[in-house]
């Protein structure tokens, strides 16, 4: 059932103002921390959480999270997680219940849910809705949103934010993954330099050392 016109241009609006200051931002990881309670009730959700890919490692980890239990969760881009799955398929999931085993393995057969947070926070995950953050071609990340409040499941309006949220997102996290492979590439030539200049000092300080052996070699034969 959809909400009524007003509540939805509250929510439309709402959605805006989060936009604005994500790109005006400097600092996305700040600014979501800040956004927290806003993202939470936009989605009327219990938490939200997202996710980047490591593109050395090929893994999934934590950028932010509402989540005062875990700060660090990596997994493969894989069909083991959920999180996993929708990183390496760049497929938008809306699930109503990650432990109905049927509903998740409709979705790939090799799909399952990561239980292994759950038991160890002691929390109880249900709902949960997961969109690719993509960019110019790269899968970048995933944004996940857990546990609709006052309702069974999310609705095609939550996914419809979520997914034009992960678009907002794809930007700055594309601007973040090119500066810190700037960052390897600068890091990386340094150090070659640096091996280059010790390599071309330790050579000279050889060419040196034969040249004086040599021309003690010399002196001693003229002696002779």
């Amino acid at each position: 059932m959809a909400l009524p016109q007003d509540i939805q241009n509250k929510r439309a609006g709402r959605f805006r103002d989060i936009t604005e200051l994500i790109y005006g931002s400097g600092d996305v990881n700040k600014t979501l921390t800040d956004l927290q309670d806003s993202l939470l009730s936009l989605f009327h959700a219990d938490r939200v959480t997202v996710y980047v890919v490591d593109m050395l490692t090929k893994e999934v980890h934590i950028l932010f999270t509402v989540d005062d239990e875990i700060s660090e969760i990596r997994v493969p881009k894989s069909e083991s997680s959920i999180v996993g799955y929708v990183a390496k398929t760049g497929r938008g999931l809306n699930i109503r219940n990650v432990y109905d085993n049927q509903e998740v393995q409709t979705i790939d057969p090799y799909l399952r849910f990561d239980e292994s947070w759950d038991r160890r926070t002691g929390y109880r995950t249900t709902q949960m809705l997961a969109m690719p953050i993509g960019f110019n071609g790269f899968r970048l990340g995933v944004v996940e949103i857990i546990n609709k409040i006052n309702g069974d499941c999310f609705t095609p309006e939550d996914a419809k934010f979520a997914e034009q949220f992960a678009e907002v997102l794809a930007k700055p996290l594309y601007n973040r993954h090119r500066s810190s492979v700037c960052d390897r590439r600068t890091a990386l030539d340094r150090r070659m330099f640096n091996d280059i200049r010790h390599s071309g000092t330790e050579l000279s300080s050889r060419v040196a050392q034969t040249k004086t052996k040599d021309r003690r070699i010399r002196v001693r034969l003229k002696l002779d």
